[in-house]
């Protein structure tokens, strides 16, 4: 989009385009402005909204996951790979079922009964096979009138470790 400003001194954004024509044998130039003010203010506030959103969850002590509808972790904190000893990296991807095991069951058929679940006791497994004792709170994420997209689950360390 080209940055304009307005005589009032408001800024507009707009996307041009142009093309040639000839028209009674000359040659003109047919040009199009479409306004996009408003797809371009709604994607800032998006990048903002999307930035608080990362500042929390990089600054939570707690291990932070979410998941695809499958189960396979798409974001995860730094908290939870460094308690796991793993990279953030090497979590993307991993499904979550290899990093908890519930008391009872797993998560997503935890969550086939209720939409939250908060306080369930589990275990973490560290790289190394060590099971580091958690509280589990997790949810469904779903659109209203959607199915679910996955899972959102943020793990609190039971004791120093």
């Amino acid at each position: 989009p080209v940055h304009l400003r307005h005589s009032s001194g408001e800024s507009r954004y707009a996307s041009l385009s142009a093309i040639p024509v000839f028209l009674q044998g000359q040659e003109l130039i047919l040009t199009a402005t479409r306004d996009r003010t408003a797809e371009r203010n709604m994607i800032h506030k998006l990048e903002l909204s999307e930035a608080r959103f990362r500042g929390i969850v990089d600054n939570m002590i707690d291990g932070f996951f979410q998941t695809d509808e499958r189960g396979r972790i798409i974001l995860t904190n730094g908290a939870a790979a460094r308690s796991l000893d793993y990279s953030t990296a090497e979590l993307h991807g991993k499904h979550l079922s290899e990093l908890l095991e519930l008391e009872a069951g797993d998560i997503a058929s935890q969550l086939n009964e209720a939409d939250f679940l908060e306080d369930i006791r589990a275990s973490a497994l560290t790289r190394n096979g060590f099971r580091l004792p958690v509280s589990v709170n997790a949810r469904r994420l779903k659109a209203p009138g959607q199915p679910a997209s996955g899972v959102e689950a943020i793990l609190r360390w039971l004791h120093p470790h």
